[in-house]
């Protein structure tokens, strides 16, 4: 169990520090907005560090996964209905999140500056209004919400129920907001992202920390 509960606090320390380097690279992309006018003058001012999210969550979807099958182990919760039902919502937003990041780094920069982009236009994450990128986005985001709200019924820890319910909560009404054009409401978003998902995660290594410390039984 000692190797499991290492792995644990890994992938959710590994993750803490995605999540947190993902909000630094969202603000240095508000500091430094390229507006969507038109797919020539997006292009043209196009900088790779716009690239960054992507990268970045390359990294942080499996650490994602990882940590809270890591949670499920680390509590004895492998047949619980509740925990596989979380794990299934984790391993959907890996697998649509990480299919969109894959389109956009296989696809849609290299015909960008090929000079062909054109045809991707709504494959742009800039393009906010239409984008498909961001739809494909939303909905991995959302499912990852549907899973911390599924564990958080499984875990002991009141103060990680709590977080994992409240982002969950925010990323239904970003959700919402979405799909109906609900701007205001989509701003939740950023409350999740920015402040209740690295909080949530700094918890979940704590707790992995004091498990192998044998401080505490179960998460």
């Amino acid at each position: 169990m000692e190797k499991e509960l290492n792995i644990g606090l890994y992938a959710s320390a590994l993750f803490t520090i995605c999540i947190i380097a993902l909000d630094i690279s969202y603000l240095f992309l508000f500091a430094n907005p390229n507006p969507w006018t038109g797919f020539d003058h997006y292009v043209s001012n196009y900088s790779f560090i716009e690239v960054w999210p992507e990268v970045i969550g390359f990294i942080l979807l499996p650490s994602f996964v990882i940590t809270i099958y890591s949670i499920i182990q680390a509590n004895n919760l492998e047949k619980s209905i509740v925990a596989k039902t979380s794990i299934f919502f984790a391993q959907a937003f890996v697998v649509v999140v990480s299919i969109g990041y894959f389109i956009q780094f296989a696809v849609v920069y290299p015909n960008i500056h090929s000079g062909s982009g054109r045809l991707y236009e709504l494959w742009l994450f800039g393009n906010t209004s239409y984008s498909l990128a961001w739809a494909l986005n939303y909905l991995g985001w959302f499912w990852s919400g549907l899973s911390t709200i599924f564990l958080a019924f499984a875990i002991k820890d009141k103060v990680l129920q709590k977080l994992f319910v409240l982002y969950g909560a925010l990323l239904s009404l970003a959700f919402v907001g979405y799909c109906t054009k609900f701007e205001k409401l989509e701003m939740v978003l950023g409350l999740a992202w920015f402040v209740v998902l690295p909080v949530a995660f700094i918890r979940v290594t704590i707790l992995f920390s004091r498990l192998l410390k044998g401080k505490i039984q179960t998460i």
